[in-house]
């Protein structure tokens, strides 16, 4: 077997981008994952996206929705430059290749950070980005705060973590200049995830200079260079957040509030639940333990690990320290994805050693990572996760048939070592096969719904008068005739605006667009208030006429009992005299 050990070739300036092979291995990897992960369109926060590549916001039919006019105020570069991008290419095309290619970018990122310990083979990397593939620690999002990892659906914060990768590496090669030019392309694309990315960049640079491995003029050049590209890239950005009527506004509500009352797991340590918080301080665990047993005789990995910790450690004490908006916008809970990543990058490479080590003694630190790792699913069982967890077995199986046990077991083992090994990746192939049928049903049944959506808003788009305006039924009703444990019905309707031009009269996942647009607070909050106390059509009706709404969205399509002019199996539709 080929031995590999970190910093084994001691040219670190090599460009491992320059090798065939390193390509050949990223897109493997990527199509593994799209293969655990699967793709949904459109779904969750495509809510946001998809207005914005077809600028409703400048449609006469939403010059009074308050919701679609917040998203000129969306702030990320990268959806400014596709604004309106659906005149030249369909959204579900468009959105398919950038899940792509945001794949592709994180698996370039973690073999180039792999690289640097040694992983340069071709079957090293092979191996490698397979392991990457499928560890649980990548799969859906991290824990203690949320932070997309290898999610099913394309959205813009996924694309950081390919860059956050890069930058990673660039601190390993000393390419500080790189490191903070990609800074600015990552506040360009994700505005708090670029500041992220910058305080571990400024906690490296710090680290490399009191090493005596930075000196002050090369830091001062460094700095100099990297910080006109980061000017370059964020000025859009902020010239963006700055023309936002809200911008320079005092709050006039309490902000912490609506974090609890809409989605506080990104920001607020007190509201997750603390087997959470464990899980996660197991992931960080099995990221220093890793790089302990990897040894990197430069200990450039230290910085980054460090600063990503003290980071976390921010965000949490951040909203004991201040309600300020501006500040707890920066999603810091979620900065537990780039402790994720690390941990999954420093855990492959130790399971990499271990396949093609000269010994067996690195099966022990393998082993007792790996099992650390499918705690995961003590925690938040996914179809993902459990996909991931077996083919990890797998891996672990058919390595076992080479690996020697004690002398004592190996004596009742030996002549049976191959039928075991068999045996387990069976059971972990079949295990698989059951995992990816049952993320298969979830997301078919999702599918099923969106599809009923799209009917009804297809039939609003055809058969009503523009400016007409919608209320779907609200997760906060308490009509006992309504089936209220299925969360789909309500997170659904993600293209309705998109495909019908017509309105919303609210909905809980909309409050979102209270993180860039404080003033819609008041609006968002009286109507949900309002709506979500209605316990029966007849309420529900009279509000409707009282406020101007022109259909009531309903499930289950018994509900509106027989009063409906548009159904499908589960929606029904009312129109309001």
């Amino acid at each position: 077997m080929t031995n590999i050990s970190c910093c084994s070739d001691k040219d670190h300036s090599g460009n491992p981008f320059a090798s065939a092979g390193f390509w050949g291995a990223a897109v493997f990897g990527a199509l593994l994952s799209l293969v655990v992960t699967g793709y949904a369109f459109p779904t969750s926060n495509n809510l946001f996206h998809l207005p914005i590549v077809e600028r409703l916001y400048d449609r006469p039919e939403f010059a009074g929705d308050a919701f679609i006019q917040s998203l000129r105020y969306f702030s990320s570069g990268f959806w400014m430059i596709l604004a309106g991008s659906a005149q030249w290419i369909a959204p579900e095309k468009a959105f398919f290749a950038l899940f792509c290619l945001s794949r592709l970018l994180s698996f370039a990122g973690f073999l180039a950070c792999a690289d640097y310990f040694g992983v340069r083979d071709i079957r090293q990397r092979l191996l490698f980005s397979g392991v990457i593939a499928v560890t649980p620690l990548l799969q859906d999002c991290s824990f203690a705060g949320g932070g997309g990892l290898f999610i099913n659906y394309f959205t813009h914060s996924e694309i950081c973590n390919g860059l956050f990768l890069l930058a990673v590496w660039a601190a390993l090669r000393g390419r500080f200049t790189l490191m903070l030019a990609l800074v600015g392309v990552t506040f360009f694309v994700n505005a708090f995830f670029g500041v992220w990315l910058g305080f571990v960049a400024a906690c490296v640079m710090g680290y490399e200079f009191f090493a005596g491995r930075l000196g002050l003029r090369q830091m001062l050049a460094s700095a100099g260079v990297g910080l006109l590209v980061i000017v370059a890239c964020a000025a859009p950005v902020i010239v963006n957040v700055m023309s936002n009527p809200d911008f320079g506004k005092p709050v006039d509500f309490n902000f912490v509030e609506f974090l609890k009352s809409y989605y506080p797991y990104h920001f607020l340590i007190n509201t997750i639940d603390f087997k959470q918080i464990v899980v996660l301080a197991g992931v960080l665990a099995i990221c220093v333990l890793s790089l302990l047993w990897l040894r990197d005789p430069d200990r450039r990995m230290t910085a980054p690990l460090a600063a990503c910790v003290l980071l976390y450690g921010i965000g949490v004490g951040l909203p004991w320290a201040t309600h300020a908006p501006a500040a707890l916008n920066l999603h810091l809970l979620r900065s537990g994805t780039l402790i994720h990543l690390l941990a999954a990058l420093l855990l492959s490479v130790v399971i990499v050693r271990w396949w093609f080590g000269p010994d067996n003694r690195q099966a022990l630190a393998a082993a007792g990572l790996m099992a650390a790792m499918a705690a995961s699913l003590l925690v938040d069982m996914t179809a993902s996760r459990a996909l991931a967890d077996m083919v990890l077995l797998a891996v672990v199986a058919v390595k076992g048939g080479a690996v020697s046990p004690p002398r004592k077991i190996a004596a009742r083992l030996a002549p049976h070592r191959r039928a075991l090994a068999l045996g387990a990746l069976s059971l972990a192939v079949l295990l698989s096969a059951v995992a990816v049928h049952l993320r298969e049903k979830a997301m078919a049944a999702e599918q099923a719904w969106r599809s009923e959506w799209a009917r009804v808003a297809d039939w609003a788009g055809r058969e009503t008068k523009p400016g007409a305006i919608f209320m779907p039924p609200l997760m906060a009703a308490s009509d006992p005739k309504s089936v209220r444990q299925d969360p789909a019905p309500y997170f659904t309707n993600t293209a309705f605006e998109t495909l019908s031009h017509r309105s919303i009269w609210v909905d809980w996942k909309r409050g979102a667009a209270v993180l860039w647009r404080p003033s819609y607070y008041e609006t968002w909050n009286a109507r949900m208030a309002e709506a979500g106390g209605l316990k029966t059509l007849a309420q529900e009706y009279g509000y409707a006429r009282a406020h101007g709404i022109s259909y009531l969205i309903a499930t289950p399509a018994a509900y509106c009992e027989g009063k409906s002019v548009f159904r499908t199996e589960r929606l029904c539709v009312v129109q309001v005299d």
